[in-house]
């Protein structure tokens, strides 16, 4: 049998437990009003901001690398991802892979060609043109002089002519620099002359240079531009880019297509 004492006890520490709970859930009701509301009353910021991530690249798709030159682009600039440094790779700058000039040959202008040459100091572009035209499955011809001319499209338009002109060569052939090798440092401001078969030159500066996966390449918006005022004349230029696989051989086969934009400026 419980004595006087003992019940004493009892009743205590069931007052002090009844305290001690009525005393937490004020002050953590408390606590959880004030980062809501401040101190006064009034409204008050969290004290940590947690910045939102952006969503997970799916995995198929490599994370692009920034441009060298990414402060003169209005739009983003995935360069290839360098080959990992393993023996037998092959040599990189700056995520591109490494290739000699073609050796150097006499080369005129074509008879007949409206568009006689393309030059672009900055670009290491000083190449003749050729007139093509489309394949059998309606793609774009390459150059067939692959190593040392541009390939230009006369059913999209001439040079001079108020419309926007496409060319399109190499960026590499038989592992040696292409006419285009260099065209991915194309930045805004870079000069491009055209020379016509009648002696005019016409002069172009890039506006953009944007690298497209190879099957999401916006082919008809690149032939025929939506956003090209009526006042401006354009030179589009394309090439192989970005990244690369290679088969058993060693030659390989480009994923992605740069495109550069010009604007005529006289």
């Amino acid at each position: 049998m419980a004595t006087a004492a003992q019940y004493n006890r009892r009743y205590l520490l069931v007052v002090a437990l009844s305290s001690l709970t009525a005393v937490l859930f004020v002050g953590g009701a408390f606590a959880l009003r004030e980062p809501l509301f401040g101190r006064g009353g009034t409204p008050a910021a969290p004290s940590v901001v947690v910045d939102v991530a952006p969503p997970a690249q799916p995995a198929d798709e490599p994370m692009p690398q920034e441009h060298p030159r990414k402060e003169l682009f209005a739009a983003s600039w995935p360069l290839p991802v360098p080959e990992t440094a393993t023996a037998g790779a092959r040599p990189t700058v700056a995520g591109k892979v490494a290739l000699p000039p073609a050796p150097p040959r006499a080369i005129a202008p074509i008879a007949g060609v409206a568009v006689r040459w393309v030059s672009a100091p900055e670009l290491g572009l000083d190449h003749g043109v050729e007139s093509l035209g489309l394949t059998a499955s309606n793609e774009l011809d390459s150059p067939h002089d692959a190593s040392y001319r541009v390939g230009w499209y006369p059913a999209y338009g001439l040079p001079g002519q108020d419309r926007n002109a496409v060319l399109s060569a190499h960026e590499s052939w038989n592992h040696m620099q292409g006419p285009f090798y260099f065209m991915y440092k194309a930045a805004p401001g870079d000069e491009i002359v055209v020379e016509l078969a009648d002696g005019r030159r016409v002069r172009y500066e890039v506006m953009s240079n944007v690298r497209y996966p190879l099957n999401r390449l916006p082919m008809g918006e690149l032939l025929w531009p939506s956003k090209r005022p009526a006042s401006q004349e354009w030179l589009t230029f394309i090439t192989c880019g970005g990244h690369i696989v290679y088969d058993a051989t060693g030659y390989g086969e480009y994923l992605d297509r740069d495109v550069v934009v010009a604007r005529r400026v006289s």
